[in-house]
């Protein structure tokens, strides 16, 4: 919603950070089988939690929006950089 946040724990017995961005095909693909099977994992107390390191905040909302991709999604704002501080190069990147 374009505000600034913090993630923080859940009550879901398991959460998937999905580390991701708009230029990555398999990342895209990705989130069409995560809304399909949105409804299974919720049902086993599963959350996804999206992180995307795109910039441009009206492309990414623009993208969300459009395929109700209605999960916890957060963009990194480049003053905290959770995709370097996990190490992570490779995308799309799942941290259970």
């Amino acid at each position: 919603k374009g505000k600034k946040g913090n993630l923080a724990p859940t009550s879901a017995d398991y959460t998937v950070l999905d580390m991701w961005f708009l230029a990555c095909p398999p990342c895209i693909q990705q989130h069409k089988e995560i809304k399909e099977k949105l409804p299974l994992l919720k049902q086993h107390n599963i959350e996804i939690i999206g992180i995307s390191t795109d910039q441009n905040q009206e492309k990414w909302q623009t993208y969300l929006h459009k395929h109700e991709y209605n999960w916890l999604n957060y963009r990194q704002d480049g003053t905290q950089n959770l995709t370097e501080d996990l190490n992570v190069s490779v995308f799309p990147t799942y941290i259970i």
